[in-house]
């Protein structure tokens, strides 16, 4: 009788006598190999994704809230192109604004994350907080948190 490369299931031909056990056997080898591929895959996806909008109000400050504390934050405005990025623990808010790069200052929360000015040149743009813009926000959070 043959077997199959991978996982050495029976592949019986037309004159093999087939047995309750073979199939027995092929079946527990299957299910072994299912339960080892779950839980693999158990382990995958370390991070959940939280993501929504926001309409600037023109201050200088603005908070977004999660449910945990996020690994990443990363911010959008709908148009002009004009994006921001965080890293947990770090204390600069990175964007691009008006053409140019720029930082804001930020804070973390337990659940979010503060972006604030950061220096007297900066701007409710660089921000990303302008007066009725509308921004999109993606959290990246950690799944075992």
């Amino acid at each position: 009788m043959k077997k199959t490369t991978n996982y050495q299931l029976n592949q019986w031909a037309k004159t093999d006598r087939i047995l309750m056990d073979d199939f027995n056997a092929d079946n527990a080898k299957i299910d072994e190999t299912l339960a080892a591929h779950a839980a693999a895959l158990a382990g995958c996806g370390n991070c959940k994704i939280e993501y929504g909008t926001y309409r600037g109000t023109g201050t200088l400050n603005h908070s977004i809230t999660f449910s945990a504390k996020p690994m990443a934050v990363f911010i959008q405005r709908d148009v002009l192109g004009e994006f921001g990025m965080i890293l947990r623990g770090s204390k600069m808010f990175l964007t691009y604004s008006n053409g140019a790069f720029a930082h804001a200052q930020c804070n973390w929360t337990e659940t979010g994350v503060t972006i604030s000015r950061y220096t007297t040149s900066d701007t409710a743009s660089t921000v990303l907080n302008e007066g009725g813009q509308t921004y999109t926000y993606m959290a990246l959070l950690p799944m075992d948190e």
